[in-house]
Parts: C-alpha cells; sequence; structure tokens
C-alpha cells in the first residue's frame, strides 16, 4: 500500500519531535529554561509534520470513498496517531509555556501550564490503548483474509 510507504517516511519528524521532547525535559531538569523551551518549540514544528503526514494518508484513503472494513479501520488507525501527536503537540505548548513562566519567576502560572501538559500526556496515553485496541481489530481483520 502506499499509504504504508507515507506511513514510514512520518516515522523520521515523529522520531525527532520525541527526541526534542526528550532534550527539553532534560534542560527542565537541569533548570534550563530556555533550553525546554527552544526544545519544546522544535518538538511541536516536527508533531505539526507529523499530524500533517497522517492527515494526507488519510485524505488519500478518504477520498477514494473505499467502504472496506480494513480501509476503516485504517483510516481509524489514522485517526488515533492524529490525536495522539496532537495531544503530545499541546503538551508541548503548555511545557513551552510553564518553562517560560519559571524563567519569569511565576511559579503559580508555571504550575498551572504543568499541570495541563499533564492532563494531556493522560489523554495522549488514553489514546495509546485506543490504537492497540483498533490494531489489535485490524490484525483480526487481515488474519480473515489469509
Amino acid at each position: 500500500m502506499i499509504a504504508d510507504k507515507d506511513w514510514g517516511e512520518i516515522a523520521i519528524p515523529k522520531q525527532r519531535a520525541e527526541s526534542y521532547y526528550d532534550l527539553a525535559g532534560y534542560a527542565y531538569e537541569d533548570g534550563n529554561y530556555q533550553g525546554t523551551e527552544s526544545n519544546c518549540i522544535l518538538s511541536r514544528d516536527n508533531y505539526m509534520e507529523v499530524i500533517s503526514g497522517y492527515g494526507k494518508i488519510k485524505s488519500g484513503m478518504v477520498r477514494k470513498n473505499f467502504n472496506y472494513v480494513l480501509i476503516n479501520l485504517y483510516v481509524d488507525l489514522l485517526n488515533e496517531q492524529i490525536e495522539m501527536s496532537y495531544n503530545l503537540y499541546e503538551a508541548c505548548e503548555h511545557f513551552e509555556a510553564a518553562a517560560r513562566s519559571y524563567d519569569n519567576y511565576n511559579y503559580d502560572m508555571g504550575d498551572s501550564e504543568i499541570e495541563m501538559m499533564n492532563d494531556k500526556i493522560v489523554a495522549h496515553d488514553s489514546g495509546v490503548k485506543r490504537y492497540n485496541d483498533l490494531m489489535s481489530e485490524y490484525s483480526f481483520e487481515l488474519k480473515k483474509l489469509e
């Protein structure tokens, strides 16, 4: 499937987004709030590329107007990936804002942003469960074709 090739191309910006997010966390632990902020910006840029890539694949699948169970499940998997990536994008936004707040000695605002960041991470983690459930269903339907 062409979508599989496109999915593979998304792996690079996804890995970069995760790496920059990790670097933001290390900078935060060191009290380097400007480093946290700049790595969050880079992470968000890459998450936006990931979201766009999944959206492009989805658009190609939906436009063909297939009504097969496997295709519909594949689109559902894409939707879940988009949602999970968007949650991480927003988590980075809140992390960035928290770092900026802490750098300006506004600890209440920083704490509030960290709380919102954690909410987005929880939403992402819930998406992982939904994604895994959809993947199991997709695998089951695929085995029926053997």
